[in-house]
């Protein structure tokens, strides 16, 4: 493919869940004279008939990104991806629901995170068994050294800031969906594909997530009260999951002196410096087994009849079953009265060996990164001089208002935009922050091409 240049496109749609991550994708190939172009998902979607044809990394395999992939291919790029929303999943029937076969005719590269999530991709997308490659998940290496230690800094920062705290990771994104109300958020499911209303079992199991989520709240809600109350010199720390509404959760909590609702920072430096981390089916969990932060996942007593075992965190993390359970546990952790068996989270770690690949060994993004690598080094080839630029100045889109002209304004617009948010300062940070920890030499030439979207790359020699 001659035409293909050596660019590597990185849309991002959730700063604070896969920028760090995307941009160790891009440190390991800025090395080979690959451009990287990083940023705000809205435009580079918007662009992608106005750049030079590279290979881009999307997030997700439902029915908007298969959309999206096709026009990406029919402006001369290839098209890869992971599958993001598979991080927290634990069972196949539900994996599946968020692929979309169509992927298969405009994929080129297909990466899993473990042996279960590429068993269900050969099911959803069986002509495309031979483009799955099996990597792991590369938001999973920062919880790794060296890339902990860059974490510890921010960490030790929100210990001096709100003292002893509990993170409270809630995860209610039909009941409490930035989209709107529940019938909202199932017209949302049925767009990306997840949802059949006209299928029975569709319809049956959307109540079922439905029940789950009420069931859930009742029982957080339950355990923060008591809590609270019975630790009023420890800070606990709402986080509301990037699907929800914060909104409920201040008006609820606003006035009680040690609850602080934020969705500010990484979530990894909250979690290194907290205390205990609950939740109740949250990918955060499986995070925290993975990082050893003290976390119990809470299940509501009729947990049997709901849809809790589908998410990964509730098979991995250590459990506990109603109010009083949850709290007597916690309360022992806060008091140190527990000592934690090494065994006993060695045994919940081998639970996730065929979910997760590199949780140990060569890291996922080097993984990611070398597939990547033997795709593009040909094109490098092919473009010795190569200078990345806009194929079209005039009709390239660099701000959004431009975008919502060229694909549509919706109500939520302003979401999806604000939940890319990146600025010169925080890249530069988090680049020399990256490069510290892998002990890269790199000094990538950083220029903005729109707003929030990124050119990297480092000159010859």
């Amino acid at each position: 493919m001659s035409s293909l240049t050596p660019t590597l496109y990185l849309p991002i749609e959730e700063v604070n869940r896969e920028f760090d991550s995307k941009l160790l994708i891009a440190l390991e190939l800025l090395g080979d004279g690959i451009t990287v172009i990083i940023g705000r998902n809205p435009l580079l979607v918007a662009n992608f008939a106005f750049m030079p044809p590279g290979a881009i990394l999307f997030k997700g395999m439902n029915t908007v990104p298969a959309l999206v992939m096709k026009s990406a291919v029919a402006n001369g790029h290839v098209a890869l991806t992971t599958d993001e929303e598979a991080l927290g999943i634990a069972e196949i029937h539900e994996m599946v629901r968020n692929m979309d076969p169509s992927t298969a005719s405009s994929c080129q590269i297909f990466f899993a995170q473990g042996r279960r999530h590429a068993e269900a991709m050969a099911l959803r997308i069986p002509e495309a068994t031979d483009r799955i490659q099996v990597v792991g998940n590369a938001r999973l290496d920062l919880l790794r050294e060296p890339f902990r230690s860059a974490y510890l800094e921010e960490a030790r920062e929100h210990e001096r800031i709100h003292g002893d705290y509990v993170m409270i990771n809630t995860n209610f994104g039909a009941i409490n969906s930035q989209w709107g109300d529940a019938d909202a958020f199932k017209k949302v499911l049925e767009r990306i594909g997840w949802l059949d209303s006209s299928k029975a079992s569709d319809r049956e199991y959307y109540e079922c997530r439905l029940r789950t989520e009420k069931a859930n709240i009742t029982l957080i809600r339950g355990v923060l009260e008591r809590l609270a109350a019975r630790f009023p010199d420890t800070t606990f720390i709402i986080r509301p999951h990037p699907a929800e509404r914060d909104v409920p959760w201040r008006q609820a909590y606003g006035d009680r002196a040690n609850v602080h609702v934020t969705a500010e920072g990484n979530h990894i430096s909250w979690l290194l410096g907290s205390k205990l981390l609950l939740h109740t089916g949250c990918t955060t969990g499986l995070e925290a087994e993975v990082l050893g932060v003290p976390c119990l996942t809470l299940l509501p007593p009729d947990h049997g009849s709901l849809s809790s075992a589908d998410l990964l965190s509730n098979q991995a993390n250590e459990r506990a079953v109603g109010v009083d359970q949850a709290v007597a546990v916690s309360a022992h952790i806060l008091n140190g009265r527990v000592v934690r068996d090494p065994t006993e989270r060695e045994a919940r770690l081998l639970a996730l060996r065929d979910h997760l690949e590199a949780l140990n060994g060569r890291f996922a993004y080097q993984r990611i990164a070398n597939e990547i690598r033997t795709l593009l080094i040909p094109a490098l080839e092919n473009h010795p001089t190569f200078d990345w630029l806009p194929t079209d100045r005039e009709a390239f889109v660099k701000t959004r208002e431009h975008s919502e002209r060229r694909l549509g304004k919706t109500s939520r617009s302003g979401y999806l935009w604000n939940k890319a948010e990146i600025d010169r300062t925080v890249l530069s940070r988090r680049i020399e922050s990256l490069s510290q920890a892998i002990g890269s030499t790199l000094d990538p030439i950083v220029s903005e091409v729109a707003d929030g979207v990124f050119r990297l790359e480092v000159p010859p020699g």
